[in-house]
């Protein structure tokens, strides 16, 4: 976990014993060991043959994953705000640690939906467009074929 805290930036998580006899933990919320259970999960289950080593695109992806994983580490973590296996939880007493919701508004939900939908159109107009040259290129390949064979 501390390795974590490292490469996520979060060195101050990392709290120094200030008395003698204290011990040296990481103060973090349940998404960090969370985070790691996810992945080292992931890993495990391709290598044993669980679960596909490549992504088919057709499913909800690591969200998936991590929302499971956040409901097993809910139950196993524990539920105090203590130190407890040199990890102090700092949402450890918060019920609703383990719920994930969308802190966005209605109006940034109605402008991405938007966006989504724009971006939708271009992408089709680009894939018609496309098929359009591919038919046009395919023709004056017929044509130059032709004129060639006929000489």
């Amino acid at each position: 976990m501390e390795a974590l805290n490292y490469f996520l930036g979060a060195e101050d998580r990392v709290v120094e014993p200030s008395k003698f006899g204290e011990a040296r933990y990481i103060a973090c919320p349940l998404g960090y060991p969370v985070l790691v259970g996810a992945l080292v999960r992931t890993y495990f289950e391709k290598v044993a043959g669980r679960r596909p080593t490549r992504r088919s695109g057709t499913t909800e992806g690591f969200h998936k994953d991590y929302v499971e994983e956040l409901a097993r580490q809910h139950q196993w973590q524990p539920k105090s705000g203590g130190v407890v296996r040199g990890m102090k939880l700092t949402d450890g007493t918060d019920p609703k640690r383990a719920k994930i919701t969308s802190t966005a508004t209605t109006a940034a939900k109605a402008a991405t939906d938007k966006s989504r939908r724009a971006m939708r159109r271009r992408m089709s107009a680009r894939c018609l467009a496309w098929s359009w040259r591919r038919r046009w290129r395919h023709r004056r390949r017929g044509a130059a074929v032709a004129s060639v064979a006929a000489t």
